[in-house]
């Protein structure tokens, strides 16, 4: 027992604290997403969606799911261009490495 609690407890009441304080620190981690999915559709020259800015975000080692960044991507008003019928991929954006802005 620790200050008239059980181990269980505090966990309980930590993690309740953190809840209830947490808003802020998920309004600054949404923030900070929507700043990695901007620079990852932005290098992708807007052709980008929510999967391959995703991906780029996973080899950056940005854990989210892609529900969140589909919905991010919403927020931000970012749209990928769709190919016109008969388009192929330009050499840039086919076989383009994942950078980190993170450095």
């Amino acid at each position: 027992m620790i200050g008239g609690f059980k181990e269980s407890e505090r966990i309980v009441s930590d993690a309740l604290d953190a809840h209830v304080g947490s808003g802020t620190l998920l309004a600054r981690r949404r923030e900070d997403l929507k700043l990695l999915i901007t620079t990852s559709f932005e290098d992708s020259d807007g052709t980008y969606g929510y999967r391959r800015v995703h991906a780029d975000l996973s080899a950056w080692g940005v854990a989210c799911g892609p529900e969140l960044v589909r919905d991010l991507m919403r927020e931000l008003d970012l749209q990928a261009c769709q190919p016109r019928h008969g388009a192929t991929a330009s050499p840039r954006t086919a076989a383009r490495p994942a950078r980190s802005p993170i450095s």
